[in-house]
């Protein structure tokens, strides 16, 4: 077997047929297709099984109880055959060759893993391409690779580093994939003119507020990911990206999701600091928030943090042309004509 997909299904009815359509018609035809059910409360897993009676190609595991998309990938993942591993969400689709095209290129190179281009779909149809990642990046190091499900993977590969999915809420995903940069030999390989299509649903939109539970695996999952950066023998280029590109998430996308849980994630940011390499570099980059963070001082965190709020009025030619950008904060105010500074000073 040359491929196992794994799909993990929950209340996803309306798009199985998409989904099964998209994997059937495949131009690589040796594969076989692994959906889990989370334990649906919908017909999800009449739909598989009706889809698995038309294509024996198609396995289905049913979870006996809800265990949550992370451990229920590592299901599909322990019971996989393929030489390679790949992932699809059922409300999700890829174009046709997506996965001929990017084992092809893992085959000539001998690469352990090997990823595509990402389009997001709005949920009013909209196609945003590779909206948060470009190719120059992704070869500058592969460190900013990001979205599992944009990949394949050797399956000895993933065996031998013992490489699965956490159980959490959130992160899940950003700790599977910090295992596999950490772990790979070669740099990723990377596939141009072929794509995952992440479609946005209304219910499946990051929420601007997160239970207390969610900003705790938050938490958790960033701490997993420093751990093992820490663990492994990376350039400080690499760490930068990496590990302070995540510890980064956690002050500005975390805090903001609960303000009842702000002194949580600050008292939180204050020890995985200590735990980060390459600290002076918040020194040059913010030192009002590096002495908050070195001094253990949540409520530093917060009060910095709220201070450097900044705020940007942008001013544009024919609407398209962004010619005057004012930026300011309680602290500053920055006046950039062109993107180049012409006026800055310091409010009182």
């Amino acid at each position: 077997m040359k491929l196992s997909v794994i799909v993990p299904c929950y209340n996803v009815a309306p798009f199985l047929d998409r989904a099964m359509r998209c994997l059937t018609n495949q131009s690589l035809t040796d594969l076989e297709i692994i959906c889990i059910d989370d334990k649906s409360t919908d017909n999800t897993v009449q739909e598989l099984h009706r889809w698995a009676r038309n294509d024996l190609r198609i396995r289905i595991i049913e979870n006996k109880k809800n265990i949550g998309v992370g451990p229920t990938r590592n299901r599909g993942l322990d019971v996989a055959t393929g030489e390679y591993i790949g992932f699809m969400d059922p409300d999700d689709f890829i174009d046709t060759e997506f996965f001929e095209r990017l084992i092809s290129f893992a085959d000539s190179a001998n690469l352990e893993c090997v990823c595509g281009q990402l389009c997001v779909v709005d949920i009013d149809g909209r196609k945003h391409y590779d909206p948060y990642r470009s190719a120059t990046e992704l070869r500058r190091t592969h460190h900013n690779f990001k979205y599992h499900y944009t990949a394949i993977y050797r399956r000895d590969f993933l065996n031998a580093f013992q490489i699965r999915y956490p159980a959490l809420s959130i992160n899940e995903d950003s700790v599977f994939e910090t295992m596999v940069k950490c772990a790979i030999s070669r740099p990723m390989g990377f596939v141009r003119g072929v794509y995952y299509y992440y479609c946005r649903r209304a219910e499946s939109l990051n929420s601007d507020y997160w239970p207390e539970k969610k900003i705790r695996d938050s938490i958790n999952g960033i701490g997993m990911i420093l751990d093992i950066y820490n663990m492994r023998p990376v350039s400080k280029r690499d760490y930068i990206c990496g590990a302070h590109g995540y510890f980064h998430y956690l002050y500005t996308v975390t805090m903001g999701k609960n303000t009842q849980t702000k002194h949580l994630v600050a008292t939180a940011a204050c020890e995985l600091f200590q735990k980060l390499q390459f600290r002076e570099k918040y020194a040059m980059d913010n030192l009002p928030l590096y002495l908050a963070l070195m001094n253990n001082d949540p409520a530093g965190v917060i009060g910095v943090l709220k201070a450097q709020k900044w705020y940007v009025r942008t001013y544009s030619l024919f609407g398209r042309i962004k010619f005057l950008t004012i930026s300011y904060n309680s602290v500053n105010r920055i006046v950039r004509l062109f993107g180049i500074k012409i006026y800055s000073i310091k409010l009182k």
